[in-house]
């Protein structure tokens, strides 16, 4: 493993202070992840559940905000937090919102309820590649150059087994509570398997009741197909400026399961699988994180 500059290849627009301003409500909804999880995925699939099929929406990030992404240098945390108290929090019956901040950085409440998207981690690792380095110019413009691409998947690789691990830190941070009521642990492999069971089983955790004509529409408009031909919907942007962050088609990109070996070289998959022991050194929950199924 050769050491490298690895922040340059992150973005600078992180701040997870903002949590410490929330006045968590009763029903508010967390989606919490490492990155390229499926997060964006629950972001809609929770929004069409509580709004009985949405198509008209412009961006999922607009509907279900991440509070940690600074939009622009300078910009303070309550600003982003007062536009959203004074728009889309009012909108909706209860807030949902989107982070890759975990324990003890994000706070944990009995009135919240938290899902938890979880993918394999080869797959996640492929995916997170391909999605920073389509970072848009003007993105990166807007931040100094950041993040810098990266030169090649080996490099990526170096940086995430080396330094980062954020996939194994948010996994653990999460374990802990996974029995916990308010609670809901998610394998994307199991929602790709059984969309339309999962869906009901994430309204019974949400309290909500879906009538049976509402149901064909939020099936569709959850399915990797509506989501592709709506990609625009998906990529995210810096909303107050109208700078795009990812180039198009770079947010729904295959969402495959088992397409790592694209990418991974047999010694690369090695590496990853001494690391994961090392990280997660309960088997059963290892084969959880790889294959979903029920949940130790």
């Amino acid at each position: 493993m050769t050491d490298h500059n690895c922040e340059k290849y992150l973005p600078l627009a992180w701040s997870s202070t903002i949590f410490d301003l929330f006045d968590w409500k009763d029903g508010d909804v967390v989606i919490s992840s490492a990155a390229k999880q499926g997060t964006t995925w629950m972001q809609n699939i929770v929004h069409q559940l509580r709004t009985g099929g949405d198509a008209d929406f412009e961006d999922i990030n607009e509907e279900c905000p991440m509070p940690e992404f600074v939009e622009y240098p300078g910009q303070e945390d309550r600003e982003r937090l007062e536009s959203w108290e004074n728009t889309i929090f009012k909108k909706y019956p209860f807030r949902v919102i989107k982070t890759h901040t975990m324990p003890p950085n994000l706070p944990f409440t009995t009135e919240v309820k938290y899902i938890i998207p979880v993918r394999n981690g080869k797959d996640s690792l492929v995916s997170f590649y391909y999605y920073r380095n389509n970072t848009t110019e003007e993105f990166r413009e807007l931040w100094g150059g950041r993040p810098f691409p990266f030169p090649s998947f080996d490099v990526f690789l170096d940086c995430y087994l080396g330094q980062w691990r954020s996939y194994w830190n948010c996994v653990n941070a999460w374990l802990p509570y996974r029995h916990c009521e308010n609670v809901l642990f998610i394998h994307y492999s199991d929602l790709k398997a059984d969309l339309e069971g999962n869906l009901q089983k994430i309204a019974s955790f949400l309290n909500l009741e879906i009538s049976s004509e509402q149901w064909p529409s939020i099936i569709e408009k959850c399915g990797f197909k509506w989501m592709q031909e709506n990609s625009q919907k998906f990529e995210p942007r810096v909303i107050p400026l109208h700078i795009p962050i990812i180039n198009k088609g770079g947010m729904i990109r295959k969402g495959k399961v088992g397409s790592y070996g694209d990418l991974f070289t047999p010694e690369q998959e090695k590496r990853w699988d001494l690391i994961h022991k090392e990280m997660l050194p309960d088997e059963a929950i290892r084969h959880w994180c790889d294959h979903g199924g029920k949940l130790p």
